[in-house]
């Protein structure tokens, strides 16, 4: 746990509502001043308004669940630039998901910041900052591997070790090292020492591993792992580029850093040098990267490494009522002792069990009904998930039961167009064997989306396939489930 320089707030005004939610403010919580830089303030509660108005650097906010850290993060970002603590022409706003930054972005522009700030990933940050550092070098680009299963897939066949393991199960133990800055003679012994399970030999994986690297280098390419560490070892080998690149950015944000990995917190380090004009919000009882490399203790050392830090913890949860959060605390233990409910008192909540996937996706559906027998309208209920997996099961259960249901914000995958092309191509080999069908699907999957093929250049050809990762995963997805379904040929 972090112990540096703890701030902590929380006082309920008068209303016994101190959310920092958009709802009006109690006599707990600052008023603006009129000013641009004061209505920052109006509505923050008091551990939010310390966290945007600090001139701590670095600042570590550490805010559970529901506590407004994304206004403290934008908010803190515009309060800066507006009283001239930073120039937004040199921030950087950092993040994991492209959705995240656009949302980051979208909400930096309603508070006055538009096209000022740049937020982005650290894999854009660092495509965009490795095609300048090639074109001053007049060095043509390396080609974009988007999917790893291009390769791994024949490498993994030679090796009589890893038959029946999947494609992309091998391919996340690889980014699982690749993460965590563990090179394949070293992967055994990282794999025993994390306990982490492993479908064949460590010896046969590490081996996969060392060929798959060096396949990369004979054909010229490079995954998106290749772009974290090679923009670090950029700034940590060349003095002219990280000088560039740090006057560049001079002022640091990174959100949801309890999903950093060793490899991220590698280039962060390099983008920051030897300056501490950062700021970091994070919970590490919101770490779900854990299995793919993220460190949570990255969070926790924060302190540790940078010693002037200030803490400030964000502990009322201003989204759920208070029997939620008391549940809540008790799955986290001693960690979730802190929480509390800023919001009126709700139902109480039951717990439910059931012994199949498919009886609690029955089982949900007629909660709902139940519900619904009892006047509650469909648009005041929701179902949360996990999985998506999960959530086309329920949504399924309960379309069977009469029950009004959308799943929103995602497409199925049979209802996504690129899938869609990728059938109609696995179709159009029907006369073939599955083997090469499947080979044939798998290769079209890789070069399919714009800009993600081998030959993508420096003229925005690595930026587009870093945009289009998703869509290239889910055709990747796609036949590495014709992969699967070979087996049973």
């Amino acid at each position: 746990m972090v112990h540096a320089r703890p701030v902590r707030h929380g006082r309920l005004g008068v209303d016994g509502r101190p959310g920092g939610d958009g709802r009006p403010a109690g006599d707990g919580r600052p008023a603006g001043d009129g000013t641009p830089a004061g209505s920052l303030l109006a509505d923050l509660t008091g551990a939010q308004r310390e966290a945007v108005v600090s001139d701590a650097a670095p600042l570590c906010v550490l805010a559970g669940a529901g506590s407004g850290k994304t206004r403290v993060l934008t908010r803190r970002v515009a309060y800066r630039c507006l009283t001239g603590g930073a120039d937004p022409a040199h921030v950087l706003v950092l993040t994991f998901t492209r959705k995240a930054a656009g949302e980051l972005s979208a909400r930096l522009s309603a508070l006055g910041l538009r096209d000022r700030v740049a937020a982005g990933t650290f894999h854009a940050v660092a495509a965009a900052q490795l095609r300048r550092w090639w074109a001053d070098r007049g060095q043509a680009p390396p080609g974009l591997l988007t999917s790893k299963a291009r390769l791994l897939a024949p490498l993994a066949a030679e090796r009589p070790g890893l038959a029946g393991v999947a494609v992309a199960e091998l391919a996340g133990h690889l980014e699982w090292a690749r993460a965590r800055c563990v090179p394949p003679s070293d992967f055994p012994a990282a794999a025993a020492a994390s306990g982490r399970r492993l479908p064949a030999p460590a010896s046969e994986l590490a081996a996969l591993f060392a060929r798959y690297e060096h396949e990369k280098l004979r054909r010229g390419l490079i995954d998106f792992d290749d772009l974290l560490a090679r923009c670090a070892d950029a700034l940590e080998r060349d003095p002219t580029f990280a000088a560039a690149q740090r006057w560049r950015w001079r002022h640091v944000f990174v959100d949801e850093f309890q999903d950093v990995n060793p490899l991220q917190h590698r280039l962060l380090l390099g983008w920051l040098g030897d300056r501490t004009d950062i700021c970091v919000v994070g919970d590490p009882h919101q770490a779900i990267y854990g299995w793919n490399g993220a460190d949570p203790h990255l969070l926790d050392d924060v302190p540790m490494r940078w010693p002037t830090t200030q803490v400030i913890h964000l502990e009322s949860n201003h989204r759920c009522s208070p029997q939620i959060v008391a549940a809540a605390g008790e799955v986290l233990g001693v960690g979730g002792a802190r929480l509390r409910s800023a919001r009126e008192e709700g139902a109480p909540v039951s717990v439910r069990a059931w012994a199949s996937a498919d009886a609690e996706a029955v089982g949900v559906a007629g909660e709902l009904c139940a519900a619904h027998a009892q006047g509650l309208p469909w648009r005041s209920m929701a179902v949360l998930t996990r999985t998506n997996a999960q959530a086309v099961l329920i949504a399924e259960a309960c379309r069977g039961a009469g029950v009004a249901v959308r799943v929103p914000g995602r497409q199925g995958l049979l209802e996504m167009p690129a899938v869609r092309m990728a059938l109609a191509r696995l179709q159009e080999s029907a006369g073939a064997p599955l083997a090469v069908a499947v080979a044939d699907l798998g290769a079209w999957a890789g070069d399919a989306v714009p800009g993600a093929g081998a030959g993508a250049g420096a003229g925005g050809g690595t930026a587009a396939a870093v945009n289009d990762h998703e869509a290239a995963g889910a055709l990747q997805a796609l036949a590495e489930l014709a992969r699967q379904a070979q087996h049973l040929d």
